[in-house]
């Protein structure tokens, strides 16, 4: 965690490049996040354009398996916003989420 704390505070302010991101954006941030406060996900999805802020009430920092259907189901919603079709955690536009690459 520490790493991390310095990583962010040694990179400086961000907000500038943020509002060049072109692409799709979902922020999800956790009320209970004791490394980072949920501040700080309200301003990265302000800073980006058309970008979909989700907070998740008493959600840390952590990411345990209890709170994968829910961020998993966010990123459906926008996957469905983006390619205009249903999305589901079991499969994306049909297909399996291990869709085998095109050869």
């Amino acid at each position: 965690m520490m790493w991390h704390t310095l990583a962010v505070l040694g990179s400086g302010d961000r907000t500038a490049r943020l509002r060049e991101v072109r692409v799709p954006t979902l922020v999800m941030y956790g009320t209970a996040d004791l490394a980072f406060d949920v501040s700080g996900g309200r301003a990265t999805a302000a800073a980006v354009p058309g970008a979909r802020l989700v907070i998740f009430e008493g959600m840390a920092h952590s990411l345990p398996r209890e709170w994968w259907p829910a961020r998993a189901d966010r990123v459906a919603d926008l996957v469905s916003r983006v390619d205009g079709e249903p999305a589901t955690r079991s499969g994306m536009r049909g297909y399996p989420l291990t869709r085998k690459r095109d050869a």
